[in-house]
């Protein structure tokens, strides 16, 4: 009896082995022959030509898991965060233009073509909306859909942009710009971490020629620090880690009373809004005893004095809240948030690339120079925007120009840097040219002077060039991204020689991290001689 009750184990035991072991053979001979045949489509669309892929679908890369398994189906795996710039466009490439792939078993489409580009930003936000917003970061401005995107543009975008409303910011910008000189002053011979000290810039520009009050994170010390520029770093890297991490999201919208990393979060976030709400309290009350709703241009915290200005009693008491002309000092501390994060890091990492380029080219470094001596101190110089242009970064069907259609519901994203690189688009447009966005100096600069050239051979196709975006929704901060670009470019080259640090990289190293830019660029400082 013994050993029949042994024997039965055993045999049920092996059962159950032979079981599991058919059960792996079968899904490894799925998995073989399911990447055996999307190895082949590969290859087939890359001999044939994207009309292998079908008249519904685009081409799109290999992907390691099966479309169909939930969560980490298709190419959820392969997605490498830091890098991710490089990698849509690397497919892109591969592929020869427009393509898709699976996300979290969803179908996402990148879009390369720059017509197909323009014809998207033209129709937002009236047939295609943002599918996706950062988990944690605030609905201002930048980050709104629907009637509240309506309501915010018409009271916040005017006072951003146009000369008259940006001139008024000038003298603030410039005086954080000669901090930022003084400092560089002080330490030159070192090697100075761009990156760090244009996001303080940028940072300290927001603070003072918008909300009026001085955050002064450039002269920040461990002593002595910021508020404002640490409450902002803190909500930045939440936010990219609430985009990656489906754990981080879940814990900060269930878990927040229990985790020490999220209360720190939302701590140092209510800091910055009690500096904003100090700023509104000391500028509603300047303007009072002034006894005048519009000041003069030129004063600190210009953008929050206009906005003050239009107060109105009768209008707050309206019900719907997207009919109101006016905003509440709660919604102008959220806008101030959403600015500061829409508008620091991603000017400080263009400015990062447009010092790196005036390093390894110092004939263009003297003619910033030049101009930034030779013109009125505060003007911007036409090089010093050459240089700029130069570094920067749906809701029913549409037909896109390749035949496909854009069905309800369907998610894409927008290469807008991919087709810039493009000859198509441009003369060597991967080369620093900073002549080609000044039409008397286009010519010259890309193709010389030989007989056999003609100025129909140089490419320009400017309305490709989409580094903030197109139609109602460009983006409202353009004039003074501008402008906070124009005057530090200026007033360091004016200042300084620009070298690479010993053991910088070269080129520096492009991650993706909220925004694509610079992860650390490091010169060396020398004041020049007179």
């Amino acid at each position: 009896m013994l050993l029949m009750g042994i024997g039965s184990r055993g045999l049920e035991l092996g059962t159950k082995t032979g079981t599991l072991s058919l059960v792996v053979v079968s899904a490894l001979t799925y998995y073989v022959c399911w990447r055996w045949s999307e190895t082949s489509r590969a290859r087939r669309v890359a001999k044939l030509g994207r009309s292998a892929a079908g008249s519904s679908s685009l081409p799109s890369p290999v992907a390691v898991l099966p479309r169909w398994i939930p969560f980490v189906g298709g190419h959820t795996l392969q997605m490498e965060s830091e890098k991710m710039m490089q990698q849509v466009e690397g497919w892109a490439d591969d592929l020869g233009g427009d393509y898709e792939i699976t996300l979290i078993g969803k179908r996402v489409i990148f879009v390369t073509d720059p017509e197909d580009i323009r014809r998207i930003l033209l129709l937002r936000p009236s047939k295609f909306k943002r599918g996706w917003r950062p988990v944690g970061v605030y609905p201002s401005l930048f980050f709104e859909e629907g009637k509240e995107w309506g309501r915010s543009r018409r009271l916040i975008a005017p006072f951003l942009s146009g000369h008259k409303n940006v001139a008024g910011m000038v003298p603030s910008i410039a005086k954080i710009a000669e901090r930022v000189c003084a400092k560089l002053g002080d330490g030159q011979g070192e090697p100075v971490d761009f990156v760090q000290e244009f996001g303080r810039y940028t940072h300290d520009a927001i603070a003072l020629s918008g909300f009026g009050f001085d955050a002064d994170s450039v002269r920040a010390t461990k002593d002595r620090p910021s508020v404002s520029f640490e409450a902002m770093g803190a909500i930045v890297e939440a936010a990219l880690a609430l985009s990656v991490d489906p754990l981080a999201m879940l814990a900060w919208s269930t878990l927040s009373s229990l985790l020490p990393w999220v209360r720190e979060i939302k701590e140092k976030s209510s800091r910055l809004q009690r500096v904003v709400e100090g700023a509104i309290d000391k500028t509603r009350s300047e303007m009072k005893e002034a006894g005048a709703s519009h000041p003069a241009g030129g004063e600190e915290g210009a953008l929050l004095r206009k906005l003050l200005s239009v107060e109105g009693g009768s209008d707050n008491a309206i019900k719907d809240v997207s009919n109101r002309m006016t905003l509440s000092d709660k919604e102008i501390v959220t806008q101030s948030k959403g600015l500061f994060l829409a508008g620091s890091e991603t000017t400080a990492k263009t400015l990062s690339w447009a010092v790196y380029f005036l390093a390894k080219h110092p004939e263009m470094h003297l003619r910033c120079r030049e101009e930034a001596l030779r013109a009125a101190p505060l003007r911007t110089a036409n090089i010093e925007r050459a240089c700029i242009a130069t570094t920067r970064r749906s809701q029913e069907t549409t037909t896109m120009k390749s035949g496909l259609k854009l069905e309800a519901g369907t998610a894409f994203t927008l290469l807008l840097r991919y087709p810039c690189l493009s000859e198509h688009s441009f003369t060597r447009a991967k080369d620093f040219v900073p002549e080609r966005w000044i039409d008397a100096e286009r010519e010259e600069a890309l193709l010389g002077q030989p007989a056999d050239r003609k100025s129909s051979d140089v490419v320009h196709r400017e309305e490709v060039a989409q580094a903030f975006g197109g139609g109602p929704r460009k983006c409202p901060g353009m004039d003074m991204a501008h402008l906070e670009a124009a005057i530090i470019l200026a007033a360091i080259s004016a200042r300084f020689d620009l070298a690479l640090a010993p053991g910088q990289a070269d080129p520096p190293e492009e991650v993706f991290k909220f925004t694509a830019g610079v992860e650390s660029l490091k010169l060396v400082l020398t004041k020049k001689v007179a």
